[in-house]
């Protein structure tokens, strides 16, 4: 916290803050369990870094430009690819269709920049197998369709995880067996993410 204060001040100083678009992210952490005992992850929650749970995806995205950005807070659907396209258009340079990821800067001036009603990802390996051979370190992919969040386990003939995170936002209750229709669709629509991308 002390260094970011120290570079927003360093911006400051120099009259640079209204031509500089500040963008912060951060790394998901490990969450830290209590018990005389350690868990699954060593003394972490296996909820937390490198799990397809919110623990282990949701982080915060934040954009500064003082008076090009207002603030607010939004809480719709973005993923870091959005960053690079964000980041282009900040800078004056045209944004390909091949590049994957939507510019943020409509949705701060007030519009959904990608009408994006679903958002989509993988966990991998910490340690990778190999990397001749991707798919091998695939543990989970999962996708967040509004608030309703599907996860799919890699190899498996699991259904799946299913979660409604307005109400169960600590995704304790799988929803899975109780509402088919809904993991079909959402797992069509992950397969079709996957086909659309080319991975494997």
């Amino acid at each position: 916290d002390e260094t970011c204060g120290e570079a927003l001040a360093m911006l400051e100083e120099e009259k640079l803050s209204d031509n500089t678009l500040v963008v912060f992210v951060v790394d998901n952490g490990w969450i830290q369990v209590a018990g005389d005992k350690p868990a699954t992850h060593g003394w972490f929650s296996d909820r937390s870094k490198r799990s397809p749970y919110e623990g282990g995806l949701r982080t915060p995205v934040m954009l500064r430009w003082p008076g090009k950005i207002p603030p607010a807070i939004h809480s719709g659907l973005v993923s870091t690819i959005d960053l690079v396209p964000t980041m282009l258009e900040a800078a004056g340079v045209d944004i390909t269709a091949q590049l994957p990821g939507s510019s943020l800067l409509p949705w701060e001036r007030g519009a959904d920049p990608a009408g994006r009603g679903s958002v989509y990802g993988e966990i991998y390996l910490h340690t990778a197998q190999t990397l001749a051979d991707i798919p091998v370190n695939l543990t989970h992919r999962w996708m967040r369709q509004g608030a309703w969040k599907l996860i799919l386990p890699a190899g498996e003939a699991s259904q799946g995880e299913l979660y409604d995170l307005s109400a169960d936002p600590e995704e304790q209750k799988n929803l899975a067996g109780q509402m088919p229709a809904r993991l079909n669709e959402m797992k069509a629509a992950l397969r079709e993410w996957v086909e659309s991308q080319s991975l494997f």
